[in-house]
């Protein structure tokens, strides 16, 4: 009896059920960073996500998937003046409303102005309240463990490392009911047992209070906590790569029997099992136990995953996974979602839009006070089809640094184009207009190149699974310094704009002359003792050069512009 008993628990140990892929699809509605958040909850995902819209600027939006990836809702939550919005935790309802925490900056080098909010918002991702919490710098006053408890309360706990902790207990409506310090640096989610005590966790560590805050008993755990859950009095410890069981005084019941896997992560308990996530190299795992930890199943997902990406299952329903492409300095976001009760995948036809070419068309250089320029850039991109769909639309995105003065952020400037109609194979130029135009600081007078990039959005909302060709870079020829005129009444360019023929006079001799394209090369260069010189470029194309004169008395600027007349 006994080796047919060990018989059965191997084999229940070692089942592994069918998946397939329910969807897969890209996001990057705005240039997206990668500090993305998914949960999934009654057969939905939810993916969190901030994305920097312009200079220290930086929005949270939320979006709504169902089982087959069709967007339910998206909202961008409201910021009340404060620009840098990170979110860190959501947290589901029953009722499909959630909690969303952040932390806010007013601008990004002043920490001093942080803030932590809680937001609650409706299942149809209406607002209907929001919490806050001021913080005197980044290192103080942290939130973390947002946790929904079984009566509807919402747990969090605030700590300074090494300085003090303390849980929040607070209501559907965001007021606080307990506030209870404690000197130990706690920073792990707590939770509620039906008699009013309440347990949190640390690195190793649990500890069990009574409903007034009062300590009452502590264990220690063999290895570092991940994450907590209690159930019907029962407390489930998540560790790398063990679950405990502990009673509701804090006596250790049971301990997980699962070798092979690690990394877990995403406990969860309900009435019929415990459930987490785990991962070996290659594959992704859902490991089902019962509530004594007695024996295991496993669930074996065929993806590899790296540790970093967030995902989430909802149990015996689907697995949801988020990786961030790199894109430039920003990330669109890969979404794959498993359905973990069927082995039908969909067809997925993969979109691959590259870059193969950026034009400059135009540059305007203007004057400002103490060495500060109005740079303004224009230009085309070539876009080349090499996946195996036609591409109707496609978004470019092309960055540049902060502006002036401004030590974080980002700019960005995006042209949607639509109706494309590009077949696999096939490459179209595209007219990006204005694509830069800021306050730069160009100081000295040395030749200045700037580093123009340009970028893809994912086509189609379907994954680019070659991003690394998203992307191409232009040096682009700003002169030297200002190249409207930096000079003085002396030197003169007549006519400006010209057909070909450029007149240079000044009151003494020339001196050098040299004359750069838009790139930088230079296309003309002659030494003279006379006051007078002219210049023939009715060969070159059409557009704009620069001249650099210099004599004895010093170094000269202009602009020339070379057009049909």
């Amino acid at each position: 009896m006994r080796a047919i008993l060990l018989f059965l628990n191997c084999l229940f140990t070692s089942i592994i059920f069918s998946q397939g892929l329910n969807f897969e699809k890209g996001l990057l509605p705005e240039s997206a960073l990668s500090n993305q958040i998914v949960r999934t909850s009654d057969s939905v995902t939810y993916i969190v996500y901030s994305s920097e819209s312009g200079v220290y600027d930086i929005d949270v939006f939320v979006t709504k998937l169902d089982l087959n990836g069709n967007q339910i809702w998206q909202i961008e939550t409201p910021d009340y003046g404060y620009y840098n919005c990170i979110p860190t935790e959501i947290e589901i309802s029953e009722d499909g409303s959630f909690y969303l925490l952040s932390y806010n900056m007013l601008f990004c080098n002043q920490i001093s102005d942080l803030r932590w909010v809680l937001q609650k918002f409706d299942a149809s991702g209406n607002l209907t309240w929001m919490r806050e919490w001021d913080s005197p710098g980044w290192e103080s006053s942290q939130l973390q463990g947002l946790t929904i408890h079984h009566d509807e309360t919402i747990g969090l706990n605030y700590f300074s490392p090494n300085v003090f902790s303390g849980f929040l207990r607070l209501d559907n409506l965001g007021q606080t009911i307990d506030s209870i310090g404690d000197q130990s640096p706690i920073s792990y989610k707590n939770g509620y047992l039906t008699n009013g005590n309440f347990i949190a966790a640390d690195a190793q560590s649990i500890f069990l209070y009574n409903s007034q805050g009062n300590f009452l008993n502590s264990q220690n755990v063999p290895n570092n906590i991940k994450e907590l859950a209690v159930y019907n009095d029962s407390i489930y410890i998540l560790t790398f790569d063990q679950i405990y069981l502990y009673g509701s005084g804090l006596n250790l019941i049971s301990t997980s029997s699962i070798n092979g896997y690690n990394d877990f992560s995403r406990l969860k308990v309900n009435a019929q099992q415990v459930s987490c996530l785990a991962e070996d190299m290659n594959n992704i795992h859902v490991l089902s136990l019962p509530h004594n930890l007695s024996n295991y199943q496993a669930q074996t997902i065929s993806c590899s995953h790296n540790t970093s990406s967030p995902m989430d299952f909802e149990q015996n329903v689907h697995l949801s996974l988020a990786e961030a492409s790199g894109l430039y300095n920003d990330f669109a976001l890969r979404l794959r979602d498993y359905a973990l009760n069927s082995s039908n995948s969909v067809n997925v036809s993969h979109s691959d839009a590259s870059l193969t070419g950026i034009t400059v068309t135009d540059v305007q250089v203007i004057a400002g006070p103490n060495s500060q320029y109005i740079v303004k850039i224009w230009g085309d991109v070539v876009l080349k089809n090499f996946g195996t769909t036609t591409i109707q639309d496609c978004k470019i995105l092309h960055a540049h640094g902060a502006p002036l003065n401004y030590s974080c952020g980002e700019n960005y400037y995006d042209s949607l184009f639509t109706n494309l109609d590009l077949s696999p194979g096939e490459s179209i130029t595209l007219n990006l207009g204005l694509i830069h135009d800021k306050m730069e600081f160009l100081p000295g007078q040395q030749a200045l190149n700037y580093n123009l990039c340009v970028y893809t959005a994912v086509p189609n909302e379907l994954v680019d699974m070659t991003p690394n060709n998203d992307f191409i870079c232009e040096s682009v020829f700003l002169g030297f310094g200002a190249t409207e005129d930096l000079s003085s009444d002396d030197i003169q360019v007549q006519p400006n704009p010209s057909n070909g023929n450029f007149e240079i006079s000044g009151e003494q001799s020339l001196g050098i002359i040299t004359i750069y394209d838009l790139t930088g090369k230079q296309i003309f260069k002659i030494e003279t003792n006379e006051k007078n010189c002219i210049v023939d470029l009715s060969s070159f194309p059409r557009g704009a050069f620069h001249v650099n004169i210099e004599n004895q008395s010093g170094s000269y600027h202009k602009q020339l512009l070379l057009v049909e007349i």
